[in-house]
């Protein structure tokens, strides 16, 4: 997630399926030298991924050292397919209630980034039988 098509840092968004867990980690540059590290060690600290999908970002060129360092295969949504990463796209829909596209990445702080993680990921939704995304990870005890 970035701010306007300049320069500058972004918001790596990850949604862990079957909890709907939603996280973001702020990496500074929007190059896959600045994303590749943060995305190799968020999930060094998952157990049982089995796939990781995301768009055509150029951010994500680095694909093969991921999933050589990982051993989780990388796919690629089809262009213009937001529908082929849904559970992701929602919950991004509802950071941006928090941060509008026109405010900078760089002007929110890590307090402020963890107040909307807890907010999006403690309520209650439908799809997980009116349970919490945080309730239902903590469940299923994804991390390792």
């Amino acid at each position: 997630m970035q701010s306007g098509k300049t320069r500058g840092d972004v918001l790596v968004t990850i949604t862990e399926r079957l909890t709907r867990q939603h996280i973001m980690r702020h990496v500074s540059g929007r190059n896959s030298q600045a994303v590749t590290p943060a995305i190799i060690r968020f999930f060094k600290g998952i157990k049982n991924a089995k796939s990781i999908t995301v768009d055509h970002g150029r951010e994500f060129a680095k694909y093969d050292e991921i999933e050589e360092q990982l051993g989780i295969p990388m796919y690629f949504a089809h262009p213009y397919s937001p529908e082929e990463r849904g559970s992701n796209e929602v919950l991004n829909r509802y950071v941006r209630r928090f941060i509008p596209k026109e405010r900078k990445i760089e002007t929110i702080s890590q307090k402020e980034l963890d107040q909307i993680n807890h907010w999006i990921n403690a309520r209650p939704m439908k799809t997980l039988n009116w349970q919490s995304p945080r309730k239902v990870f903590q469940k299923h005890a994804v991390f390792g």
